[in-house]
């Protein structure tokens, strides 16, 4: 699927960012004013990579309380105090805010890509979640083509931790964050995508279009096209009662647009 946008005019993109404020410490001890500090830190880092990325991007924020150290870097903040998965689930629960994202996302969206007033790219990202800009340009150029053939292009979330020694000697490395232990490296496979490498690929375009497939394909953040986005609003998943127990046909699973039936 060809860019919405026309001629050298850059994409346009919507996301939606989620994240959860730490009330003001009680005992405003030291670490507790860094530890804030820090969080807010990389929420700023992440805003300002969104605004990097090759797109003009208009971000909502989804937190439970008005954050100030984002203002100019947003679009517009939406609070949900008391964030609610949604029914079923009826309990407040700070965990729940990703799903008030989630109704954020796709509230009011037309579900049809030739309609007006559509962006080219939706975005879900939680508020620790960096994008680097190769990262978008590098799903951007391949996502329509895996699309086209069943598969689902997703960034990795990739985690870098530390450690010293007893010698004070600093240890490095990195993870995917949502595959690091044992049961996970079993049940994660990859596959070698040889005809998105040409016919007669070298080994070292075989090895630019491998891609992991891990048994959790969570990594918090999510990347749309439009025409997936089309899907996505046209199925259930956005639909925390539907989500959570898709079997059983509960009154609300119904796609966006589309005519509710006498409940069952």
């Amino acid at each position: 699927m060809a860019p919405l946008a026309g001629g050298s005019e850059r994409p346009s993109a919507l996301a939606v960012v989620t994240f959860w404020g730490a009330a003001a410490p009680e005992h405003e001890t030291p670490l507790a004013l860094a530890q804030r500090a820090g969080r807010i830190s990389v929420l700023q880092c992440v805003l300002r990579g969104l605004a990097l990325l090759s797109a003009r991007v208009q971000v909502v924020l989804v937190t439970n309380r008005h954050i100030t150290e984002a203002s100019g870097l947003v679009a517009r903040q939406v609070l949900k105090p008391s964030p609610s998965c949604g029914p079923p689930r009826s309990e407040l629960n700070k965990l729940c805010l990703p799903w008030e994202a989630i109704r954020e996302l796709t509230r009011g969206r037309a579900g049809n890509c030739s309609s007006g007033r559509v962006f080219d790219y939706y975005l879900y990202v939680e508020g620790d979640v960096e994008i680097p800009s190769t990262t978008f340009d590098f799903w951007r150029s391949r996502v329509d083509a895996l699309h086209g053939r069943g598969y689902l292009l997703l960034p990795h979330r990739r985690e870098f931790r530390q450690a010293f020694g007893g010698d004070g000697s600093r240890i490095a490395w990195d993870v995917l964050a949502d595959c690091h232990r044992p049961l996970c490296r079993i049940e994660t496979e990859t596959f070698v995508d040889e005809e998105g490498a040409g016919e007669g690929a070298r080994e070292a375009d075989l090895l630019d279009h491998t891609y992991v497939q891990p048994a959790n394909p969570y990594t918090a953040v999510s990347l749309l096209t439009c025409a997936q986005f089309e899907e996505y609003l046209h199925g259930v998943q956005w639909d925390y009662g539907c989500a959570a127990n898709p079997s059983s046909r509960p009154r609300r699973c119904c796609p966006i647009g589309a005519t509710r039936g006498p409940a069952r």
